[in-house]
């Protein structure tokens, strides 16, 4: 099993929680290769990350990434947080020479809650990548062209078959795009970019692989009801995904990580079992700096039942435009 990470050394901490929740619960973790694709990570981060590895005989392949960075500042692509690693994924194909057809992508923003031998190994039907929906971008998807019932995916865990992407020259798709003027409009960045170019071409991934913040912000009966009109499962799927989850993607809640100082998230108490588990149990947690509209958002988390609070949520967001 291939998987890669990508990070700078402001996540390189989460990468490390991440991966240790990866190895910890997979069935073989010595046939396990964990590739990273390191945007300027410390040393003593990298010695961390590599000892994780080492502890249960993974192997850990790290490949600098400076010229992804040249390369996106030249065709006046925009950084994310400061930061261009969360484009690497769409170079991994030139970065990485081995044979094996698959590689599994995570986001640092993860834990991974059992072995991911079933996903790897899932039917892409055909597809070059598989990945799961993006719940809460139902209306910002329409700003970029998707229809209502079409899918638009999150790009926090992709699935690569590389011999389809092979066959079919998706490098060069990739390059073709990204050789184009950047379009401001593409606030979602990398995730943009894969449901643009793949647009039609994705295997729909279970929740299970990619469970989002939203799906522990309350009951499970209360987030469904306030989105079922906008979201593609039924009641039963959404509750299944929920008490079989084995992706855990930690989307900001409340304008927090669960890695905060006296964070609401709700995968908090997930993480810190993982944070206190691996090589960064010390590390410092910062305070975050929200807006003023999160600071009321927490206010009345604080104070209202679960589904008034996300009816009020999704309102908001909606009315906003907020992603």
């Amino acid at each position: 099993m291939n998987v890669l990470y990508q990070c700078d050394d402001n996540y390189a901490p989460y990468l490390g929680v991440s991966l240790t929740s990866l190895l910890s619960n997979s069935r073989c973790s010595s046939e396990i290769n964990v590739i990273i694709l390191d945007f300027g990570i410390s040393k003593g981060n990298l010695d961390k990350i590599r000892a994780v590895c080492e502890r249960y005989g993974s192997s850990c392949l790290v490949i600098p990434c400076e010229d992804i960075e040249y390369f996106m500042r030249d065709h006046g692509v925009p950084p994310y947080r400061d930061s261009y690693a969360t484009f690497a994924k769409l170079f991994v194909r030139e970065k990485i020479s081995f044979s094996a057809c698959r590689l599994l992508y995570i986001d640092c923003d993860t834990v991974i809650q059992s072995d991911l031998g079933e996903l790897y190994h899932i039917d892409m039907k055909g597809n070059p990548i598989a990945m799961a929906e993006d719940l809460l971008a139902y209306r910002y998807k329409k700003r970029i062209g998707f229809s209502a019932d079409e899918c638009y995916y999150n790009a926090g865990v992709i699935l690569f078959d590389y011999g389809i992407w092979n066959r079919e020259d998706w490098n060069g798709r990739l390059k073709r795009f990204l050789g184009m003027k950047w379009d401001d409009g593409l606030l979602k960045h990398d995730q943009d970019v894969f449901n643009l170019v793949f647009r039609g071409r994705v295997t729909k991934l279970p929740l299970r692989y990619n469970a989002q913040s939203i799906l522990a912000s309350a009951g499970i009966d209360d987030v469904y009801q306030v989105y079922k009109r906008v979201w593609s499962d039924s009641g039963e799927q959404i509750r299944e995904e929920k008490e079989n989850a084995v992706i855990l993607h930690f989307l900001r809640f409340l304008g927090e990580s669960p890695w905060d100082r006296h964070s609401l998230h709700p995968y908090k108490k997930e993480f810190d079992r993982y944070a206190q588990q691996s090589l960064w149990k010390e590390q410092e947690q910062p305070v975050p700096h929200r807006s003023f509209l999160y600071r009321i958002e927490e206010v009345l988390f604080r104070v209202l039942p679960g589904r008034a609070f996300l009816l009020l949520f999704k309102l908001v967001h909606d009315v906003f435009g907020l992603i």
